[in-house]
């Protein structure tokens, strides 16, 4: 799990060392020590000054970030409004994909004129089979090697 991507790992080391001492107490021990054992300490530009949202994070350092804050910082309620929110945003996903993937309005799309379908027509016309002559020695050593195959 930790080793996919080093770098997220440690900006997520560093940004859990920024925390003050009661949110770092929330964290387990044994997580702590698994990210810290994890982390390649490569990471120098995260600065206790800076918003996390002006970070230029990882991907999978933000969702590490809420999966830990979902689980050690959030009340029951702020749990709550957080289920809503994704089965809400989970919804619209789905809506979007139905709409973008019914087969009813798949088509529907496609309107053909006749003088589309008339250029699509000559455009067929233009593309003919080319007929390949086998040069001249070609044949000549297919025939050498034919006549001394049959010895």
């Amino acid at each position: 799990m930790w080793t996919n991507n080093k770098k997220a790992v440690s900006e997520l080391n560093i940004i859990l060392k920024q925390l003050d001492e009661n949110s770092y107490r929330k964290i387990p021990k044994k997580l702590l020590d698994e990210i810290e054992k994890n982390a390649s300490y490569d990471v120098s530009y995260i600065k206790p000054q800076i918003a996390l949202e002006d970070l230029n994070l990882e991907m999978q350092t933000k969702e590490m970030l809420a999966v830990i804050s979902y689980q050690y910082f959030c009340t029951e309620e702020e749990k709550k409004d957080w289920q809503k929110e994704l089965e809400e945003n989970e919804r619209k996903y789905q809506e979007e994909l139905k709409e973008k993937y019914n087969p009813e309005n798949l088509f529907k799309n496609l309107e053909f004129s006749q003088e589309q379908t008339w250029e699509h027509m000559e455009r067929k016309e233009e593309t003919a089979l080319v007929e390949y002559k086998e040069p001249f020695f070609k044949k000549l050593w297919n025939f050498i090697k034919k006549f001394w195959n049959r010895r």
